[in-house]
């Protein structure tokens, strides 16, 4: 083996741009540190090398240029700051160690250690570099938890549409989305202007952009542009206009000011000659698409949107949603004043499974939800029987949440005992007076990280199931009695939205046969609705006509007599 004169290095200094990095030292305080090292040392330095660059994937070009060097015999050693500065993905990790056997890479050298052509050094540096991914890789499950927590309180985890802007000064995870001042108005003014069919969606744009002064808000490198027809177009389908937003292939009613209602956008996608009932379309149905279910061939029930437009000049009825002019007088639609529109959707079998299905013909909407509406009525347990449910399981709940809550500490406590051993463990391998094994061999290493690993993996798993617990049997009751009581009002008041939420919990399967909807209820929502029609049956015999009894003395009775409370 080459003795220490014989070293010839390649300093590397990486600064990442992506967040990961941002604690890390920059590339000149990596500078400074790596030459108080080459002066001590009195190192043969070939190039210095840096890199504004994320190592989390393999691609970085300085990188793999430095690798192709040492290949060429360049140089045979490595100065870096930290070995999660060289690598933080298996692949160049692998690189790494593949040049130690090979004996092309005499040593990896940083501040604290050497790490030569031995299996201790090389297991520690592949150790090393493990943990720098393990690190981004748990980075990334908080992440995208994080942005999952943000969608389901209502903002959007993203970029902010044009019009508005990320607030930077809110609370982590609550950063809200707000109306740009000079934008908002500008692009709300163009969406009024579409709906009033004056001009075409074209001319507006022209509009936007060189009338009204429209241009992007200006950021470091982009900005100050005005609005491409690509992001304008798509502007004119985004639901976060009218206060909804798609994330993760979930649909969120957002909390940032809308721009525009539901029915006018539904009306801009009807302008310009859009198939609503496509599930990749703007919108007006497609919460609904795969909901219903056939109840002959078990195919899909899917929305079909029927568009009719009444031309203001000939007052010819004709089809709309893939024309844009009268086929009568060929006036076109956005040169009509004020045109009528009606709009009809019928839900049908597409045929998937069986094409000689005969349950082609469409079920008129009104007919689907008048039906669903009184299905819900079925299982619906009056306001004062919940409330009087819920107080008492949550008394039940209150104690073991309680309880739940003690184990999950002490839990956590012992995980932060475990982490700290596994430390100790490593720091015991690395030490000094360990260089031999004299201490502690690779196989004892081994051996005792992998059940301190395994005790880790168990504690996390215990804790995570402490937290389940927290939602106890009781708190899914509550949950059953609150969607009984008021599902019902909330079918026949709310938006599209609101009705596909409470049929996703409603029915495990919604069936459509001969016009007529049949609900598959889960089992706890079928024992309220069975309850309910024993009631309706023996009501005679259990409701008094008349009340003859001191309240004081019947008063505790009351919860428990649901037609007394109107069900």
């Amino acid at each position: 083996m080459k003795n220490e004169n014989q070293m010839k290095y390649f300093v590397y200094m990486r600064k990442s741009t992506e967040a990961e990095d941002r604690q890390i030292l920059s590339i000149q305080s990596q500078r400074d540190e790596m030459m108080k090292i080459i002066k001590d040392d009195k190192l043969s330095i070939v190039d210095f090398i840096d890199e504004s660059y994320s190592a989390k994937k393999p691609g970085r070009a300085k990188f793999n240029e430095m690798i192709r060097r040492i290949e060429n015999g360049e140089a045979n050693a490595i100065l870096s700051w930290n070995p999660n500065r060289l690598s933080r993905n298996s692949v160049d990790t692998g690189i790494i160690i593949y040049l130690l056997d090979q004996k092309k890479l005499i040593e990896v050298k940083t501040p604290t250690q050497i790490f030569k052509d031995t299996p201790n050094d090389k297991f520690l540096l592949n150790l090393f570099c493990s943990q720098a991914k393990l690190e981004n890789d748990n980075k990334s499950v908080d992440v995208i938890r994080g942005m999952n927590k943000k969608a389901k309180n209502g903002w959007f985890p993203g970029q902010a549409r044009p019009g508005y802007y990320n607030d930077k000064y809110g609370e982590k995870g609550e950063k809200e989305i707000l109306p740009d001042q000079i934008r908002f108005p500008l692009i709300k003014k163009a969406f009024k202007t579409i709906l009033s069919r004056t001009h075409s969606p074209a001319q507006v744009l022209e509009m936007l952009n060189n009338d009204w002064g429209y241009t992007s808000a200006k950021r470091k490198r982009l900005g100050g542009k005005p609005m491409r027809k690509s992001q304008f177009y798509k502007m004119l389908s985004d639901p976060f206009y009218y206060g909804y937003f798609k994330f993760g292939g979930e649909i969120y009613k957002g909390k940032h000011e809308a721009m525009i209602s539901k029915e006018e956008h539904e009306n801009i996608q009807s302008l310009l000659g859009r198939n609503q009932s496509s599930p990749n379309g703007a919108s007006y149905n497609d919460v609904f698409y795969r909901t219903f279910t056939c109840g002959e061939c078990g195919g899909q029930i899917c929305p079909d949107v029927k568009i009719q437009t009444i031309c203001s000049h000939c007052k010819t009825k004709f089809a709309s949603r893939n024309r844009d002019v009268c086929p009568n007088c060929k006036t076109k639609i956005f040169d009509m004043v004020n045109p009528k529109q009606l709009r009809y959707v019928y839900y049908t079998c597409k045929g998937n499974k069986n094409p000689n299905c005969s349950q082609k013909r469409g079920v008129n909407e009104e007919s689907v939800l008048s039906q669903l509406k009184e299905e819900l009525k079925k299982i619906r347990i009056s306001e004062k029987m919940t409330k009087w449910f819920v107080a008492q399981l949550s008394k039940i709940n209150n104690k073991e949440v309680k309880d739940q809550v003690n184990i999950g500490e002490a839990l956590r406590e012992k995980l932060n005992d475990t982490k700290k051993t596994k430390q100790n463990l490593i720091k015991l391998k690395i030490s000094p007076n360990n260089m031999n094994g004299e201490i502690m061999s690779d196989d004892e290493f081994v051996e005792q990280k992998n059940i301190v690993d395994k005790e880790i993996t168990d504690l996390m798993t215990k804790i995570h199931r402490a937290e389940e617990k927290s939602k106890l049997w009781t708190e899914l009751a509550i949950d059953t009695f609150n969607f009984a009581c008021y599902a019902s009002y909330h079918f026949d008041t709310g938006d599209y939205e609101t009705k596909k939420n409470i049929l996703t919990g409603f029915g495990s399967n919604i069936e459509i046969l001969d016009g007529k909807v049949n609900v598959i209820l889960p089992k706890h929502l079928e024992i309220i609705k069975r309850v309910n029609n024993l009631i309706i049956t023996k009501k005679e015999i259990i409701e008094p006509k008349e009340f003859v009894l001191h309240k004081r003395k019947t008063g505790s009775l009351e919860p428990v007599s649901p037609t007394w409370h109107g069900m």
